[in-house]
């Protein structure tokens, strides 16, 4: 399936896609003025005055509860969200973010503290970028590089780049990218809406990023041959790492969560991981 065909067979179908609630304030995502500090312990909204890369209109913001005085970098996750949840970045708008996935989990009190991997606990930044349109690679370029410029302390060897649907797809994108995936140490597509190109392919195994792509294998909306053919071409170009896939049981587009679920782990090479455990145990 094609960028353009994607696009055609998602937008009708937005609801499947984002499975966005109304626009009432969620509980856990709290208005933030669009400046000053990072708020520890909480996910704020973060309002732009003008768009990033005229795409990125605000995003939902996490730092960890110690962030103000430790003192020390962190490892930066950013979530690309899906087709239901695409907005101007506004207050109200932003709040259909947290409809799923990662910035869900931090909403609802239900994402860790910290992760331990190899000795050593980890704590994530979360940043989940608004879209008002359909995401390029570029977009995700802008925003790390504003997170740079406001001082957000996060580690450049530990960015990571997952998202569902839509925004699988623009993990795809922005793993296959010259411009990006220098920045990226692995990246986690979830029912990704992109089909893989062998010039992309190559290029994701050349860098040697680290890939975990999940998808139902029943999946009405994005065709499960999207993650298929993506892994099929990564690992025919002999990575250092294997892109690793898991294809769920089910005729639902959502794989985001059993996908984004901490308690779901496989066993990878002795250790049974979840998604977040698995990506900190790679950096550049």
């Amino acid at each position: 399936m094609t960028h353009r065909s994607v696009m055609q067979v998602m937008l009708p179908l937005v609801a499947l896609l984002g499975c966005s609630g109304g626009s009432n304030p969620s509980p856990g995502v709290a208005p933030d003025p669009s400046s000053g500090p990072a708020v520890p312990g909480q996910q704020v909204k973060l309002v732009l005055p003008s768009a990033l890369d005229g795409n990125i209109g605000g995003y939902l913001e996490y730092v960890p509860g110690d962030y103000a005085n430790s003192g020390h970098a962190y490892p930066l996750m950013i979530f690309c969200h899906g087709a239901g949840e695409v907005g101007d970045g506004s207050d109200a708008a932003l709040t259909k973010v947290a409809q799923n996935g990662p910035p869900r989990l931090i909403r609802d009190g239900r994402f860790p503290a910290g992760f331990t991997v190899n000795g050593s606990t980890f704590s994530f930044i979360v940043v989940s970028p608004q879209f008002k349109n359909w995401p390029a690679a570029s977009n995700l370029k802008a925003l790390v590089d504003h997170l740079k410029g406001k001082g957000l302390r996060f580690d450049p060897a530990r960015v990571y780049v997952t998202g569902l649907s839509m925004g699988g797809g623009a993990t795809w994108v922005t793993a296959r990218d010259a411009s990006t995936l220098p920045l990226i140490a692995a990246v986690v597509p979830v029912c990704g809406a992109q089909d893989s190109d062998l010039a992309g392919a190559r290029r994701i195994a050349d860098a040697h990023l680290p890939v975990w792509a999940l998808h139902n294998n029943g999946d009405p909306t994005v065709t499960v041959n999207n993650t298929e053919h993506w892994i099929r071409d990564i690992n025919a170009n002999a990575p250092a790492v294997p892109a690793r896939k898991t294809i769920f049981v089910s005729t639902s587009h959502d794989a985001w969560t059993r996908a984004y679920d901490p308690a779901y782990r496989e066993n990878i090479n002795g250790l049974d991981l979840n998604v977040y455990e698995w990506m900190l145990s790679y950096r550049k």
